[in-house]
C-alpha cells in the first residue's frame, strides 16, 4: 500500500523539529508523524481533525489549497458538523430504592496455611 501524500507541515510537539509531516488516515483523518524522532500524533475526532489543519502549513503541492492576498497559502479546510451538533444529556443515574438488596462486594480469596 503506498503512503498517502503530505498535506501539510506542523512543528513536533516533543523534539520541536520544524517540518513534521501532516498527511491522512485511512478514515481521511489528519496525523503528524516528525520523521527525527518518529512522534506519530493520531486525531480521532473531526474537530481535533479541524484544529489540527488550521495549525498546519499547507504543502506548496496540496490540492484544494488557496493563496490569500499577501501570497500566503492556507489549505482548504471543510467545517466539520459534529462541532455544531448539540451535546447528548447524559444518561440518568439509577435511583437507590430502598428495600432492595445492595450489590455483593466482591472479596479476595483467603487461603489456609
Amino acid at each position: 500500500m503506498a503512503k498517502k501524500p503530505v498535506i501539510g507541515y506542523m512543528q513536533c510537539p516533543d523534539c520541536d523539529f520544524p517540518d513534521a509531516e501532516v498527511r491522512e488516515d485511512k478514515h481521511s483523518l489528519a496525523y503528524r508523524y516528525c520523521p527525527e524522532c518518529n512522534l506519530q500524533t493520531f486525531t480521532r475526532e473531526p474537530v481535533k481533525d479541524a484544529r489540527m489543519r488550521a495549525r498546519m502549513r499547507a504543502n506548496v503541492s496540496t490540492p484544494g489549497a488557496s493563496v490569500d492576498a499577501s501570497g500566503a497559502e492556507t489549505p482548504h479546510v471543510a467545517e466539520p458538523s459534529a462541532v455544531d451538533a448539540p451535546e447528548a444529556a447524559p444518561a440518568p443515574a439509577q435511583a437507590f430504592i430502598p428495600g432492595t438488596p445492595a450489590k455483593p462486594r466482591r472479596v479476595g480469596l483467603l487461603l489456609d496455611d
